[in-house]
């Protein structure tokens, strides 16, 4: 047994333990979750009811704050105080974007009344009394069939009914939501520096200081994406509205206000605007048969929508980040199918964001890329540097030797000569016959 332990490897054992682990802590959460399972609806429901008004309210006061800080300094100068004016100048923004989207509803509402009286009733009723008795005859046809196919028809009442139902249930819970998010967006346009300090404080104490720059890089790029995009789309759905409403109203193109106000509102899309003025124009002149006014509006919104891609859009979002077509595109149908119209309205500037994270990304990989080649490189020019010293030293080390053993060799040397000459000297006085100056005077002595 021991030793069929020995032969097992750790490191495999190991991971097999933490799988085995991880196994066991999803199946117990998920029972626990089934067990749960209406508690945690519930909570879903009741998180899901808090936090969409807080984001409309989020939102709101994002797109707001510009206006709202340049109304305060704006009304600081003109009444000659250094005294903050934040909660009128919010009231002031708050009641003429109100102001205006009653405007707005009143002018369709009377453009579309004045349309409608212009129609000649008695031909209103003849149709509907036809198409009441071509609705009978079709839904009988329809539970005749159904009944031989053998599906219940009552069931498919029930359904249209919960269907009906769940609609109006959607159209109140927005309606909430709308109001909620309001408030909301009013507390953050009011009090919004208090909180952004406390969550500054806070995120300070949580997180490490890296955590917290890398936090702030990513607010200022989606700050920078979403900012300039967002403002600018909106004024220019406003402009383009604005303008085509006009221009269709005094042209006398029936429902042109409803048709500037789907151009304008569509032009929030990337085009979506062209197809929102075109479509409309072509159905109701088509169903009013009037061919002239069908060329005369299609000429109109060519036009605006040739000087809105020309001049107003591009002046407009000349801050934004630069995003190519291929991925506007990829990014509408992304958002289109995550978040329907609202997450087509923001899959642009999200895409945008993903671009920049992404540049910023590969240019940071390039920057560390480079700075470890040039860091190789040094290291390799000092080796080399280090090698050549080295080579140096041990080069003069052996001049020195070679200098130190000549001289050894020149004093070896010069001794050799000085014995020599010595050992002459004395063989030379040791010679027998030799008559030398000494030798004389020592014979006349």
């Amino acid at each position: 047994m021991r030793d069929f332990f020995k032969k097992l490897d750790k490191k495999y054992l190991k991971v097999a333990c933490y799988a085995s682990i991880a196994v066991l802590v999803t199946f117990f959460v998920g029972l626990g979750l089934y067990q749960l399972g209406p508690s945690v609806a519930i909570g879903l429901k009741m998180v899901h009811a808090i936090l969409s008004p807080l984001i409309l309210g989020l939102v709101l006061c994002y797109l707001l704050y510009p206006i709202v800080n340049w109304l305060d300094k704006g009304m600081q100068k003109l009444f000659r105080t250094k005294k903050s004016m934040r909660k009128l100048s919010v009231f002031l923004v708050i009641l003429f974007l109100l102001a205006a989207v009653t405007l707005i509803l009143v002018l369709l509402v009377s453009v579309i009344t004045k349309q409608i009286s212009r129609i000649n009733f008695s031909t209103i009723v003849n149709l509907i009394e036809m198409l009441l008795a071509d609705y009978e005859n079709l839904m009988t046809k329809i539970s005749d069939w159904l009944s031989k196919a053998g599906i219940n028809v009552s069931s498919i009442t029930n359904v249209t009914k919960s269907v009906l139902t769940g609609l109006a249930g959607n159209i109140t819970s927005f309606g909430s939501t709308l109001l909620f998010g309001i408030i909301f967006s009013i507390y953050f346009l009011v009090d919004g520096l208090n909180i952004s300090r406390y969550w500054k404080e806070t995120a300070n104490k949580l997180f490490s200081k890296k955590t917290i720059t890398s936090l702030k890089s990513f607010g200022k790029d989606a700050d920078a994406c979403f900012s300039g995009y967002i403002r600018g789309q909106m004024l220019d759905a406003l402009i383009v509205g604005l303008v085509a409403t006009l221009a269709l109203t005094i042209a006398g193109m029936p429902y042109g206000a409803l048709i500037g106000i789907l151009t304008g509102v569509g032009n929030m899309i990337p085009y979506v605007g062209p197809i929102f003025g075109y479509g409309s124009i072509i159905v109701i002149n088509v169903l009013n048969w009037n061919p002239k006014m069908l060329l005369i509006g299609l000429i109109i919104v060519i036009i605006i929508m040739f000087i809105d891609g020309n001049i107003i859009n591009p002046r407009l979002l000349a801050g934004s980040v630069h995003v190519h077509p291929l991925l506007v595109v990829a990014s509408l149908l992304a958002g289109g199918a995550i978040g329907g119209l609202i997450g087509m309205v923001v899959a642009v500037p999200c895409g945008a964001l993903i671009k920049l994270r992404f540049d910023k990304w590969v240019d940071q990989k390039a920057a560390a890329d480079a700075e470890e080649e040039r860091e190789r490189e040094a290291s390799k020019a000092d080796s080399k540097d280090g090698d050549s010293k080295a080579n140096g030293d041990a080069e003069g080390a052996e001049d020195t030797e070679k200098t130190d053993d000549n001289a050894e060799n020149a004093e070896g040397t010069r001794k050799a000569d000085s014995s020599k000459t010595n050992s002459q000297k004395s063989l030379v006085n040791k010679v027998p016959g030799k008559n030398y100056p000494n030798s004389k005077k020592k014979r006349k002595k």
